[in-house]
This record gives C-alpha cells, structure tokens and sequence, in this order.
C-alpha cells in the first residue's frame, strides 16, 4: 500500500518495499539508465487534503526520492505542487492522464514545477500543440502504444475508477473492469475505431 494512488488497480500491481526499490534504482544507475518513478493516479477522494494523510504524502514522497529516484510523473496538480515544493531538483513529468491538450494547461503546470509534459492521447497527432511545447522549452512525452477509443467519453471515468481500486490503506474499492469492456466491445462492433485510436506508426 502507498498514500497515494496510482492508475492501476493494486491487484496488479507487486508489493515491493523501498529498499527493494533503491537496489533496482541502484541496479538501473550501474547500467547508465535513469529511472522516473511513476504516481499517476487521478483521484483521493479529498482525503489529500487531511493533516493525517498530507502528512502520510509527504514522507512518502521524501522517502521515494531518498530511493535515489532521476524523475517522477505526477497526475494530480496538488500533489504536483507539495512534491515541487519538497524536492524542486526532481524533474516533473506531467501524466498523459492529466489530459493536458492547450498551451493554457501547459503554462500552469509548468507553473506547478513541471519541466516535461505526457500530452493527452486524444492529441498524439497534434503537431501544432507538440512545437508549441518544444518552443517553450519543456520536453513532451507521447503515448506511443495508446489503444483506447478515441475522443472515448469513457476515459476520465475509467482512470477515477483505476485510482479508488488502488489500496491506499483503506483496501481500495476493487478492480471495476466495466470501461475496458465497453470499450472492446465498440472496437468489435466498429473495426475503424482501431484505426481512429493514436497509436503511433512505428516508422
């Protein structure tokens, strides 16, 4: 368990310790590849803004950086700003699931201590917004293997479902796989919908 969620439910994610995780940081830096932590999880609850589980947040993400950590991605903006705050030499990645898709969500996070933006995947194919972000100088992150529907009206609630299955020391409200089939369902009624998704060619 962690006191922040991530965007998959726990049930498929490993348990492993922080001292498990410095040793494969440890292992990663002796190969000369860098290692971003990933928390991306979209919703708390509200329960992020107790004194208890602030608290709790904190020395969790004291703790992840003292693993030895290059870089994080960050979903929500509050928790963006408390990490920024606490360890503003850690580079911040802003999650796909941010859905960041304007130059107006790009200069608020950028204000949140963001240094790298994971654009939102319904704007894969959007150059204009792509060189926008290059030109202020901040690095831009695609998903290359998105297969979700695109535009899905689906997708915000998926990834708020994702996050209350993550335990978080409550035992987390279980895996609800009810998105990921309405999804594959369309796909199968609707062979064009695997075109339409933003994947990327890999030529």
């Amino acid at each position: 368990t962690a006191p922040v969620p991530s965007s998959r439910p726990s049930n498929i994610l490993p348990e492993i310790e922080m001292s498990e995780l410095e040793k494969f940081i440890a292992l990663c830096h002796a190969k000369g590849i860098k290692f971003s932590y990933t928390q991306n999880g979209l919703c708390m609850g509200s329960k992020e803004h107790t004194l208890e589980r602030a608290t709790e947040i904190g020395q969790f993400f004291r703790d992840i950086v003292n693993t030895g950590i290059d870089a994080i991605t960050i979903t929500n903006p509050y928790l963006m700003e408390i990490f920024h705050l606490q360890s503003p030499k850690i580079p911040i990645t802003v999650s796909t699931i941010a859905n960041t898709s304007s130059i107006q969500h790009v200069r608020r996070y950028k204000e949140n201590g963001a240094s790298k933006i994971c654009i939102s995947q319904d704007s894969n194919r959007d150059f204009d917004l792509i060189n926008a972000i290059a030109r202020m100088e901040l690095g831009v992150v695609v998903v290359l293997n998105n297969p979700c529907l695109h535009m899905c009206n689906y997708q915000t609630y998926h990834y708020l479902l994702d996050s209350h299955a993550f335990d978080t020391g409550d035992g987390g409200a279980g895996f609800n796989p009810f998105p990921s089939i309405k999804c594959k369902l369309k796909k199968l009624e609707d062979l064009s919908e695997l075109i339409k998704s933003r994947w990327i060619r890999p030529s």
